[in-house]
């Protein structure tokens, strides 16, 4: 009898327990959804990882989703993935599988692969008819496919597909046949159910793509597409993908380009193949290898024996063209960096005693290099290179260099000599490295008085040139004030970062600065968020510049070859300007900064600067 009351007591006291645990974990819910549903993700996301680290028994589903949908709202891709992965592996089938799937297809829709999205949100509608739940995927399904889903995934979803789910990809393989230049195969398609049996969200849809159907077909042109699409460079790729697609639907296109689109998935060996792939298609006009430098020479190198145009729209380490006379690079080397970098120096500026400031690496040495060897042909003074390694987190005794080196080209008889109070020979020991650089040693009053003379503003060097890395910035930017160099700035594209030179302490000392880019900025003002990604950019200028030529009229690879040499596009970021003997891009872009912004002042075309005001700087 005493066993069986103690057992009793200990079943009532677990009961208890749990009854309390799973309490908590409900209020702790109620709290999480309550900030999730007010915006406030990241007080969500903390209370939801505490909820996670408890039995949450019943709730443990809905505590998995909700974190799910938290990690999509903060931008945690990878983290929402991994959440709805468990959700429809290790659950079965239950209840919240719909909504899963179609947070799934947000996350896709924002990492850029549109196929994988469509797939999800199919899979969603077809598993709830509650019509509030399936109108909103069906708003996010009419968007997607006006961009395109792929004809093999159609294909493979039509063998499951039933009811509104056929018609929705019937209606997906119409827009694609359509933007193949394709009328009749998308009048075809949309032949092949019936109009009244369409869900509403697709009405306006049907109609455009009805109407389009009836236009005769344009004229097709194609081209080679090869891009990481999957791997550890996927984003890269996708996005350049999107801005290809983005262009080629804009209103108003009055040719229809179409693109053979093969994924490296971030793999040499795929490259190979992928390439392979795309020379068995004699109606490629041309190939676009949207890859860094070493896949773009295997590319190249794939290709030599072709009269194939290929443009390497991202490699700019190396001089791409060099390697082949089909070659088209739209990114100026390092090399040319480097040199027009001293050319706007020494000719425009008209500076003389020069110092440089550059990474330790090979980005740093070749434009190092380009640049010094242009300035001995200017025959300019350099009066010192600095160079730092790894992260710039402390420049002090680079800076200290140059100051020295400052003091040092101050003539004789100069006012600075009285207002220092000491020999220049005492000047040295100012900027001696040693022990004090590195430990913080009590100094006399005295000492203190000649370590005040780096408050001195010091203006003997004329010119500092500091190409950078993007990481590297926000390093550079904050130390640069402290050594009051009076000097004018020449940098990279590095240097336009808006969020941080808009800081009180970068900002108002780089007024004046000119930088040497590849890439214009004036784009930032009125563009869309989704316009500011690089890659995007780039395939959005890409793609226009093929239709420009497109429609000078062209019917072969040669005709296609023969007027990219003669091209001049200015896109939304870029400028494409080839010379017949030179297929790398010959324009750079001049920027100036002025209140906190840069904002193109002029360009290099070719060796020629063209301003675009009266003024030079």
């Amino acid at each position: 009898m005493k066993n069986l009351i103690s057992l009793i007591l200990s079943s009532s006291l677990i009961f208890g327990q749990n009854w309390l645990q799973q309490r908590i974990v409900a209020d702790q819910f109620d709290k999480a959804l309550s900030h999730y549903d007010e915006g406030r993700f990241a007080t969500a996301e903390k209370i939801l990882n505490k909820v996670l680290e408890k039995e949450t028994g019943e709730y443990e589903l809905p505590v998995h989703l909700l974190a799910m949908k938290t990690n999509y709202a903060l931008g945690d891709l990878d983290g929402a993935k991994a959440l709805g992965k468990k959700l429809f592996t290790q659950y079965g089938h239950h209840d919240y599988l719909p909504e899963t799937f179609m947070v799934l297809g947000d996350v896709f829709v924002s990492e850029g692969d549109n196929d994988a999205a469509f797939r999800m949100y199919m899979r969603s509608r077809q598993m709830d008819d509650e019509e509030s739940f399936v109108s909103k995927v069906d708003n996010r399904v009419q968007k997607i496919i006006q961009q395109q889903i792929s004809l093999q995934t159609i294909e493979e979803l039509k063998l499951t597909a039933y009811g509104s789910n056929e018609i929705i990809l019937l209606l997906a393989e119409s827009v694609n046949h359509l933007s193949n230049g394709d009328p009749d195969e998308c009048a075809f398609s949309l032949s092949q159910f019936d109009p009244d049996h369409i869900p509403s969200t697709y009405f306006d849809l049907y109609e455009n793509l009805l109407l389009a159907s009836y236009e005769p077909a344009m004229e097709s042109f194609m081209f080679g597409v090869i891009l990481p699409l999957t791997g550890e460079d996927s984003e890269s790729g996708r996005s350049f993908l999107k801005g290809l697609y983005q262009f080629t639907q804009s209103p108003g296109q009055q040719v229809n380009i179409a693109f053979q689109v093969e994924d490296t998935k971030s793999d040499p060996l795929e490259t190979i193949k992928a390439i392979d792939r795309l020379s068995r298609n004699n109606q490629l006009l041309g190939v676009i290898a949207a890859l860094d430098d070493s896949e773009s020479l295997s590319v190249i190198n794939r290709m030599k024996n072709t009269n194939t145009p290929l443009i390497v729209p991202g490699g700019n380490a190396i001089r791409l063209t060099e390697a082949g006379d089909n070659v088209f690079q739209l990114r100026s080397d390092w090399s040319t960096q480097g040199r027009l970098a001293a050319k706007w120096i020494a000719e425009y500026l008209e500076k003389d005693s020069i110092a440089i400031l550059s990474p330790m690496d090979d980005f740093g040495h070749v434009v190092t290099d380009a640049f010094l060897r242009e300035l001995d042909a200017q025959d300019k003074t350099v009066v010192v290179v600095e160079r730092y390694s790894g992260k710039p987190e402390n420049v002090k005794m680079q800076f200290q260099r140059m100051r020295k080196v400052a003091f040092d080209l101050i003539p004789p008889e100069n006012p600075y000599d009285e207002f220092l109070g000491m020999s220049f020979d005492s000047l040295d020991a100012l900027f001696d490295v040693n022990t004090d650089d590195l430990f913080e040693l009590a100094v006399d009053e005295e000492e203190v008085k000649i370590k005040d003379s780096s408050k001195v503003v010091l203006e003997t060097i004329q010119a500092l040139y500091v190409p950078i890395h993007d990481d590297h910035l926000k390093y550079i930017g904050t130390q640069l004030p402290m050594y009051n160099l009076n000097t004018r700035l020449v940098g990279n594209i590095s240097w336009d970062q808006p969020e941080i030179i808009i800081q009180d302490n970068v900002g108002p000392h780089l007024e004046g600065m000119t930088i040497i880019s590849h890439k214009n900025v004036d784009h930032r003002s009125d563009s869309p968020d989704h316009l500011e990604n690089n890659d995007f950019l780039l395939g959005y200028d890409v793609s226009g510049l093929l239709s420009t030529i497109v429609m000078s009229g062209i019917q072969n690879r040669i005709d296609f070859k023969e007027k990219l040499e003669q091209s001049h596009y200015q896109g939304m970021a870029h400028t494409f300007v080839f010379l017949p003997e030179d297929h790398s891009n010959s324009t750079m872009q001049i920027l100036q900064c002025t209140d906190r912004k840069f904002s193109p002042i002029g360009s290099f075309m070719a060796d020629t600067v063209q301003f675009h005001i009266s003024q030079r700087p």
